[in-house]
């Protein structure tokens, strides 16, 4: 192949990679890369994908990595195929519209003129009456020779285009960091507990660079609604090795940010017998009649998630709570009353949190109108005595780090 014909080559190349058809043809594979990570649970295990879709899908699942499709490389260049697109189509372009911007033709000719949308022809009319109602409409015009008169507004626009441009390859930059570099975990402490590591799942964790310490939890209860959780709070003592030590009140909204690393208030419970307690908790469909069956009973161990049937493994819950004798809404005929919290998810995200109670079957709180299923506590095995309650919580630590906002925050200027 001679120079000319490699240069040929490479210019019907960035010529394909600039153009709007290829970019529309990979926006596309993405969406349906995404679709598929959509219908395919994320994050689990081999033998999972093996057991609920066979030989073939899981062969596939496992070489295109839909397991973790957010992540995948296939995924992760089609996001970097759309930046080149837009990259390229940018840099083809821009020279002329930086000329046509700060570079103008003041002198265009005739023809030219002729083929605009809108043009006028003037006939006894001088340049001084003409220079004179243009600036009396606020449009103010400057001589560029002895015929001429020239003005333009907005010539800035033209690189609108440009700067949404700009602003979309900031956000799939912040995007692809995220992703290859993002990390979302937690930290599970008791009081005068203390971490230096984020668990993300039993496999993988991460080093957070410093120790957190719990050194007290507290949690209050809406006295109206007893059960119902008005706040919680962990105060917590941080080593840094170059910030040094200091204190730290971490609350719902009000997160401990360090090292790129925000740690807030995600959830908590008891302690004391977190590892041991179990309950059995029928689960059915709102609004159901009694004749109906469960959708499913479960045997229940505290920290443990369960996956509802019918709900394509979008709804899960968790026992949070196991209590013997919960004394925050007391029995009426002041037996023991037992009672147990589950905390519901969607999409891996706590969403309710819901107390169920042995002696009032029918009886869930808070209720919530757009949660599809109810819980009856049939029965609990407690481990311990729960004396001491109020001490023994536990408090569960979200820890997010996202690299990324930075670009992603640059992006939303820029647009």
């Amino acid at each position: 192949m001679n120079t000319s014909e490699k240069n040929s080559a490479d210019t019907g190349l960035i010529k394909t990679l600039s153009s709007l058809q290829f970019a529309l043809v990979v926006l596309i594979i993405i969406a349906v890369v995404a679709g598929v990570g959509t219908i395919i649970p994320q994050n689990r295990t081999l033998d999972f994908y093996q057991t609920r879709y066979g030989d073939a899908v899981n062969f596939l699942i496992r070489v295109f990595r839909f397991d973790n499709t957010y992540r995948s490389p296939l995924f992760l260049g089609l996001l970097g195929l759309f930046g080149i697109n837009l990259t390229l189509c940018s840099l083809v372009k821009i020279p002329a519209v930086f000329k046509k911007t700060f570079r103008p033709d003041r002198k265009p000719k005739q023809e030219r003129i002729a083929r605009l949308p809108v043009s006028v022809s003037l006939e006894d009319s001088s340049l001084n009456e003409v220079s004179k109602i243009f600036s009396d409409a606020g449009f103010p015009l400057k001589q560029v020779d002895e015929r001429r008169l020239y003005g333009e507004k907005g010539r800035l626009g033209y690189l609108g285009a440009y700067a949404v441009h700009l602003s979309i390859l900031l956000f799939l930059c912040g995007g692809m960091i995220s992703l290859i570099t993002g990390f979302r975990g937690h930290i599970i402490l008791s009081e005068g507990e203390s971490a230096e590591t984020a668990v993300m799942n039993e496999e993988y964790s991460i080093p957070l660079g410093f120790e957190i310490r719990l050194d007290r939890f507290e949690v209050a209860f809406y006295k109206d609604f007893p059960g119902r959780t008005k706040s919680y709070a962990s105060s917590v003592t941080v080593t840094h090795p170059e910030a040094g030590t200091f204190k730290k009140d971490i609350r719902v909204n009000k997160p401990l940010m360090l090292d790129n690393f925000t740690i807030h208030q995600s959830s908590y419970g008891i302690s004391e017998h977190r590892n041991y307690d179990t309950a059995r908790v029928e689960v059915r469909l709102k609004d159901v009649p009694e004749t109906i069956p469960p959708v499913i009973t479960l045997d229940m161990i505290l920290g443990e998630e369960y996956t509802i049937p019918g709900f394509n493994d979008s709804l899960k819950v968790r026992l949070a709570e196991v209590h013997g004798n919960f004394k925050k809404a007391a029995s009426i005929s002041g037996e023991e009353n037992p009672a147990v919290r589950i905390d519901v998810m969607t999409f891996e995200q706590k969403r309710w949190s819901i107390y169920a109670f042995k002696n009032f079957p029918g009886l869930n709180m808070p209720m919530h109108d757009d949660l599809r299923v109810v819980f009856a506590l049939l029965d609990i095995s407690v481990s311990g005595s729960e004396k001491g309650e109020e001490g023994a919580y536990y408090t569960v630590l979200g820890v997010v780090r996202d690299r990324g906002i930075p670009a992603i925050v640059a992006g939303a200027i820029c647009m």
